[in-house]
């Protein structure tokens, strides 16, 4: 560039120019496209992309994750149920990689290209970030941040209390185990002269109580915090010489017991 070209690229890129400047010409001799890392961009890249006038991409980085969830939302109408977690996983995944650190690493090349393009009329007049622009970039970032916890708290809401039931299913786990090992050495369950050899579990800080109910076969969990004093029970089912394990709920609502337990 000559001077009056790096000086109407300095016009358009504001705050920074130097450092900009020094980078351009690194993707410059590149051919236009050269790794770095752009902090701001990856701290929050929609604002800093809407700072930048660059107001395509900050769009399109806003409703990323949005087409993102569409499209699994998509494949997993047409994929087995059993498939979804794992496709999930790597979408969220692709997301997370091209988020948080494809356009951080590329930031400055895709700034490069755009003020490459918007400078090229030698007439075009460089348009700098300004304080409409840095005002924008702060609702952006305050409506993502709104975006995102409307979102996750629901989720977060419910995961919670299932994360404390999870427990609750693992202080079960001792006296199932007694009594599978009964089942092991004698090929039946306990009757109700034998429902004493099983201890009440201790309480904790999620359960109240757990006790084997002989008359049904079942292992009854009672809640002392997420539902006070509501219940769920890991049934004992003998077939075919097999002793099988399955969790239901009493009358502790459905949407808070684990996966394993709502199935």
């Amino acid at each position: 560039m000559d001077e009056t070209q790096v000086e109407r690229w300095r016009a358009a890129i504001g705050s920074n120019a130097d450092r900009y400047l020094g980078r351009f010409k690194r993707i410059e001799k590149a051919g236009g496209w050269a790794s770095g890392f752009n902090m701001a961009a990856f701290l929050h890249s929609t604002g800093w992309f809407w700072y930048r006038r660059m107001f395509r991409w900050a769009g399109l980085n806003l409703l990323a994750p949005f087409l993102v969830l569409a499209l699994l939302l998509g494949i997993g109408f047409l994929m087995p149920r059993s498939n979804l977690d794992s496709v999930a996983s790597i979408g969220a995944l692709l997301y997370a990689v091209v988020v948080f650190v494809l356009v951080p690493v590329f930031a400055d090349s895709i700034y490069y290209r755009e003020l490459r393009t918007r400078l090229a009329d030698p007439r075009a007049k460089p348009a700098r970030p300004s304080a409409w622009t840095f005002i924008g970039a702060l609702a952006m970032g305050a409506l993502w941040f709104c975006i995102v916890y409307v979102a996750v708290a629901p989720m977060y809401a419910d995961y919670t209390p299932r994360s404390k039931m999870s427990e609750a299913v693992l202080s079960a786990s001792e006296m199932r185990n007694e009594i599978t090992e009964f089942f092991d050495k004698e090929r039946r369950l306990p009757g109700p002269s034998e429902a004493g050899r099983f201890h009440t579990a201790r309480p904790s800080k999620y359960v109240e109580n757990v006790a084997y109910e002989p008359g049904e076969s079942r292992i009854v969990v009672t809640m002392r915090e997420v539902q006070p004093g509501k219940r769920f029970a890991l049934y004992a089912t003998v077939k075919d010489g097999t002793l099988d394990w399955s969790c239901r709920t009493i009358d502790v609502e459905r949407k808070y017991l684990p996966n394993a337990c709502r199935k």
